[in-house]
């Protein structure tokens, strides 16, 4: 049997494309406990966001863990001296 291929037939050309995403299947706020009011927490349910409630005297969400004062909080990274 013989086949050809239509005269419209074009081989078909790499093009670039999106083959994978990131979708979030939730999104959390931690919030200090003075922070989570009933009036925020219907706020941000309200835009589909869970609030997470965290002691407000806890060392680990009291700005960022780069701030900490102690000199060997942090590992040192070789080749790195510190500043």
């Amino acid at each position: 049997m013989d086949t050809k291929a239509c005269s419209a037939f074009k081989e078909p050309e790499p093009t670039p494309g999106i083959f994978s995403a990131f979708i979030p299947r939730a999104v959390e706020l931690v919030l200090k406990e003075s922070d989570a009011t009933p009036e925020r927490r219907e706020k941000e349910g309200k835009r589909g966001v869970t609030v997470v409630t965290v002691p407000d005297d806890d060392r680990d969400h009291q700005g960022s863990v780069w701030d900490r004062e102690d000199e060997d909080s942090q590992p040192e990274l070789p080749g790195m001296e510190a500043t």
